[in-house]
């Protein structure tokens, strides 16, 4: 994704209107952000299943790599693309509700 329009809050709770306007956010400013999010490689292979709870689901466990910049007025910031250490990736495909006992 190539320059994704968002507002830069600042902090959480700014974003969330704390403490004074819970759930107004603050003040913020444009800014755009883009990202390049690759797997790779498999590692594991995961399925859940609980019927009490109508809950499923399969999951692949693999590498990950991410380049992540935004750009405000005045700022800009970009991750360090050598200085990442993946704890987990996985991708999944999930069933609930009503969608589970769906194939």
């Amino acid at each position: 994704m190539t320059d994704v329009g968002l507002r830069d809050y600042g902090n959480l709770a700014n974003a969330i209107g704390l403490p004074a306007n819970p759930g107004r956010p603050g003040p913020s400013k444009p800014s755009t952000v883009s990202w390049d999010l690759r797997f790779s490689g498999i590692t594991a292979r995961e399925s859940f299943s609980d019927a009490t709870l109508r809950f499923a689901g399969d999951y692949i466990q693999t590498g990950a790599h991410l380049d992540w910049s935004m750009t405000e007025r005045g700022f800009s910031f970009r991750s360090n693309s050598q200085g990442q250490t993946v704890v987990a990736a996985f991708i999944g495909r999930e069933r609930n509700g009503v969608f589970f006992d769906r194939d």
